[in-house]
């Protein structure tokens, strides 16, 4: 028996799905390596670890017996994250995506013969294919750069939480050691009282209250120098190190950067925040995927028009298009004001910790030290009493106190500017 004449509308559809074998066998990535590899690096200053040199505890030129910087304890945090090498293995995911997305799947020659009605099938299934496949190709680059965009992301507020948690440790430090200088004062203080009361200096009442301001320094004490290991403990969780690793603090004494203007600070923000460029992709893709959606609706209504099995109603589909296009347009619009606020705020906040500090640093300080070189002079000379200087003292230490907390502020408030620029100052 003569086989069937295979008719030209099947020969056609055999070349289509011969030439698509092709095509997808032949799909490669453009995006080799090298692009978009490093994405926070260059925002952070500092890069996570990689493969390569996943074998180093620490990053070069970081040594925590040399004391610990404030750029060291973000360097160590970038390369030790978790979070940051489960967001690494997510952007090659995106890349494998990219790859993926050349590719089609290969079509059951089933359908082919014998022929017959298995001819509509393929022919109603191989445009789908063909226009999920352009989807997936124009909606992978997007994918693959919102994935790079949510690791810069995550590491600049890994940054962010590295310098507020080295800023806390900080001041818990500065003032457990300022608590135990204040208890040493006021037990001196108390081991003084009692001359005092008997020459009549103070009164029985004043005496006592200097007796329970005593008691009060040393839990003072013993409260800040726990205080002073949590804050401790919470930076080196962050850094993903032992809670028992011997750490030292040592400040940079850099000069402070310059604030620029609000106007010139929201420019800058908005062009460098990755959660702005997310937005950007998201209303990108949307409107790829509108064009696309449409292109597959008539595709699918052609097949479906010649071979008699209905109509189709693109409407609904189209309808839903455009509510993610406006949708994402509003979490465009809600991102860059949410931006706006968080600068304008961390700005004022940054501004308010310098002028405090300003005023603790140039005013408040030196003249207490004054005073406190004068009782001690007058102390020694016999003109006053040790009681003086030693009130002296303690007025200077709770000055450095309130001075600490306000540099405190001032570095708290530059870590949160500097997250909202997507950088760090």
């Amino acid at each position: 028996m003569t086989p069937p004449e295979i008719g030209r509308p099947t020969k056609v559809a055999v070349l289509l799905v011969l030439v698509s074998l092709a095509a997808g066998c032949a799909a490669r990535s453009s995006h080799g390596r090298g692009a978009g590899d490093d994405p926070l690096g260059a925002r952070a200053g500092r890069a996570p670890r990689t493969a390569q040199s996943a074998g180093l505890e620490l990053p070069e030129g970081v040594s925590l017996t040399d004391g610990l910087s404030e750029d060291d304890a973000v360097a160590v945090a970038l390369w030790r994250s978790a979070g940051l090498e489960v967001a690494l293995a997510e952007l090659g995911l995106a890349k494998a995506d990219l790859v993926q997305a050349g590719l089609i799947r290969n079509p059951v020659f089933s359908i082919l013969l014998p022929l017959g009605p298995k001819q509509l099938e393929f022919a109603a299934t191989w445009p789908i294919q063909a226009v999920r496949r352009a989807t997936r190709r124009a909606s992978a680059p997007s994918d693959l750069a919102r994935t790079a965009q949510r690791l810069v992301e995550s590491g600049l507020d890994l940054v962010r939480d590295v310098r507020l948690a080295y800023a806390d440790a900080l001041l818990a430090e500065e003032r457990a050691r300022l608590a135990e200088d204040s208890r040493d004062v006021r037990l001196g203080i108390s081991a003084i009282a009692p001359t005092q009361l008997r020459a009549g200096g103070i009164s029985q009442l004043e005496a006592a209250f200097v007796r329970v301001d005593a008691e009060r320094a040393r839990e003072e004490a013993a409260r800040t120098a726990r205080l002073a290991e949590s804050s401790r403990e919470r930076l080196l969780s962050l850094l993903r190190l032992a809670g028992d690793t011997p750490l030292v603090m040592a400040p940079s004494a850099a000069a402070r950067p310059r604030l620029p203007e609000m106007e010139a600070l929201l420019k800058e923000a908005l062009a460098a925040r990755p959660e702005m460029r997310a937005a950007e992709l998201g209303i990108e893709a949307a409107g790829r995927r509108a064009g696309i959606a449409r292109s597959e609706v008539l595709a699918l209504l052609a097949v479906l028009d010649a071979a008699g099995r209905g109509q189709a109603n693109p409407g609904k589909g189209l309808a839903r298009v455009r509510t993610a296009l406006e949708a994402e347009a509003q979490r465009y619009v809600a991102t860059r004001d949410k931006i706006v606020l968080e600068v304008r705020q961390d700005r004022a906040a940054l501004l308010r910790a310098r002028a405090a500090l300003d005023v603790w640093e140039a005013r408040v300080l030196p003249e207490l030290e004054r005073s406190l070189a004068r009782a001690e002079e007058a102390r020694d000379a016999g003109d006053a009493s040790p009681l003086e200087a030693l009130a002296a003292r303690r007025s200077l230490l709770a000055a450095r106190l309130l001075e600490a907390e306000a540099r405190a502020a001032e570095r708290r408030a530059e870590a949160a500017l500097g997250h909202g620029l997507g950088r760090s100052l």
